[in-house]
């Protein structure tokens, strides 16, 4: 996972800033400067999910899955 996964979830400054002016985050109405690190991590556990959703479908399309029993959520 580390492999498929690595230096693709980090955030830039210039990531941070521009996700700031499109306002699509959960931060909404705070200053840049005190959201800054929080919505960096923010930004890359986004990126992290959306990369191992990425990476789970073409596991996927390459395997065939037989799905057993469906996990009970707790």
């Amino acid at each position: 996972l580390a492999a498929n996964l690595e230096g693709g979830t980090s955030a830039s400054d210039a990531d941070v800033e521009a996700a700031y002016r499109m306002e699509n985050h959960p931060f909404a109405g705070r200053t840049l400067e005190e959201i800054r690190e929080p919505l960096r991590g923010w930004l890359e556990v986004t990126r992290l999910e959306e990369s191992v959703a990425r990476w789970l479908t073409v596991l996927r399309q390459r395997s065939v899955v037989h799905i057993v029993r469906e996990l009970e959520e707790p």
